[in-house]
């Protein structure tokens, strides 16, 4: 006998007959029979959620989750924004550091060159946010005698070349002997300031100095770098040897003296 429809899964659930019982309990035909009936039933349940899960409406998204595809394409994005981003943020922050440690290094050999040729050594720091914030180097033969704070306040009344005059600026000139040519600092990287023991107020703006003398000694000064958000460091150079000590972070002099 042929049949005209297709067999569906629950056609497949009672498809055996259930046999006789009689009143002495089920015989072995009958345990073999609630074994493959059963038998019959978990597979038409598991072929349903089977069928339930791989056939969906053509046109209905799966709102459950993202699929892989979108996933990828976002992985991509990402990937591509730090391909580009990061080794900006990396190479500017190692042309920072080593900025830093460029001019501590210098601070050495501007002692050694003021006590070799019997001449001042100076650091002229520029703090220009228009042209950008540079240094270079400058001598003058012989020792020169800085003025106090009071002297130079009183100076401030004077002209300029009055100024210069008295300060013995003009004896001033740019040496190249230890540094080649004005460097100016990286992009985004500023002098945040230089603080001078003998002086009340740190220099924030316009040019100031850090003297370097023919008897062995220098300026006892802290040095501030910025990026003007998340890095800083401090060269603080020591008076009676010159050397320079790299802190990676805003610390004033007088913490540092009291250390």
């Amino acid at each position: 006998m042929k049949l005209n429809r297709k067999v569906e899964p629950n056609d497949l659930r009672g498809a055996l007959p259930r046999p006789y019982v009689d009143q002495g309990g089920l015989g072995d035909s009958d345990e073999l029979w609630y074994v493959m009936s059963n038998s019959m039933s978990k597979t038409a349940s598991a072929f349903e959620s089977a069928t339930s899960k791989a056939i969906r409406t053509p046109g209905v998204r799966d709102q459950r989750g993202f699929s892989l595809i979108e996933i990828m394409i976002v992985l991509a994005i990402i990937g591509g924004m730090l391909a580009i981003g990061a080794p900006r943020l990396f190479n500017s922050s190692s042309a920072m550091r080593g900025a830093v440690r460029k001019m501590a290094v210098m601070t050495r050999d501007l002692r050694n060159t003021a006590r070799l040729t019997n001449s001042t050594m100076r650091i002229v720091i520029s703090m220009n946010d228009e042209k950008g914030h540079s240094y270079w180097i400058e001598s003058a033969p012989g020792n020169i005698t800085l003025l106090s704070e009071e002297q130079e306040k009183e100076l401030s009344s004077l002209t300029s070349s009055q100024r210069d005059d008295q300060k013995g600026s003009s004896k001033f000139s740019e040496d190249s002997r230890v540094l080649k040519s004005p460097q100016t600092l990286p992009r985004g990287m500023y002098f945040g300031g230089v603080e001078y023991v003998d002086k009340k107020e740190e220099a924030t703006q316009g040019t100031t100095y850090v003297h370097f003398f023919p008897q062995g000694l220098a300026e006892d000064v802290a040095i501030h770098l910025t990026d003007r958000k998340t890095l800083n460091w401090t060269i603080a150079i020591h008076p009676l040897t010159g050397r320079a000590d790299i802190f990676e972070k805003k610390i004033s002099l007088k913490e540092i003296r009291g250390q």
